[in-house]
């Protein structure tokens, strides 16, 4: 978590006041003084410890462990992020986030199905983010599943045109890419073509390298230059 520049003195303030009350504040309390402090110092490492400190307290507080996870993540702990959302999941929690979260740590672990899954109970929820609509339209082009991509790439569509006046694409490159690499090293080359040319219709490069580095992985398996 990082605190954006023109809300720093607002933080600090508001620490001053944490820091007042540390005195009388019970041990739960005080780990949130130290997690705040940790952010307003954009220290990553102390963040962790101190969530980590707060679940001993109350080991089922769902923000806890989704703040958790997302610091987990953002450090390449993708198993232990989703050691964090393991309990929110079960609540079945009425929190889109945790649905996106949960699939881009099984995409980092190429566990491309549970990643669907993941998304697919997000489709349940109010407000599905376009995001949604397209990695599921990826992970469908990885299962050979034209059919189930056609229809997420529709929706996509709908819901990016709900979403104006202004257009929304989110940036879905590193996700997507992880995807190509994990079939590509699978040796399946036709799927990662497939979603190579999604990401290089929806998220066009400004450098074509990114595209011609990754058809050179491997000489015998490569994918094919998009042209």
């Amino acid at each position: 978590l990082v605190v954006e520049p023109d809300k720093q003195e607002q933080l600090a303030a508001y620490l001053s006041t944490l820091r007042d009350l540390e005195s009388e504040a019970t041990p739960f309390e005080r780990t949130f003084i130290g997690w705040a402090d940790a952010v307003a110092r954009a220290d990553v490492a102390s963040q962790v410890r101190f969530l980590e400190l707060s679940l001993d307290h109350a080991p089922r507080n769902r923000i806890t462990l989704i703040n958790l996870a997302q610091l987990r993540f953002g450090l390449g702990e993708f198993a232990r992020a989703l050691e964090a959302l393991s309990y929110p999941l079960s609540t079945n929690w009425r929190f889109p986030p945790l649905y996106h979260l949960a699939a881009l740590c099984h995409i980092q672990l190429a566990q491309h199905e549970r990643a669907a899954e993941a998304l697919r109970r997000a489709l349940d929820l109010p407000q599905v983010t376009p995001e949604v609509y397209s990695l599921l339209e990826a992970l469908a082009l990885a299962e050979d599943d034209s059919e189930a991509a056609a229809l997420y790439r529709a929706r996509y569509d709908r819901r990016v045109e709900e979403l104006l006046p202004e257009r929304y694409v989110p940036d879905l490159t590193g996700p997507l890419l992880r995807i190509v690499h994990g079939l590509a090293a699978d040796g399946r080359l036709g799927p990662a073509e497939r979603v190579l040319r999604k990401l290089w219709r929806d998220e066009p490069p400004a450098d074509r390298s990114l595209f011609d580095d990754l058809a050179l992985v491997h000489e015998d398996h490569a994918v094919r230059h998009l042209t």
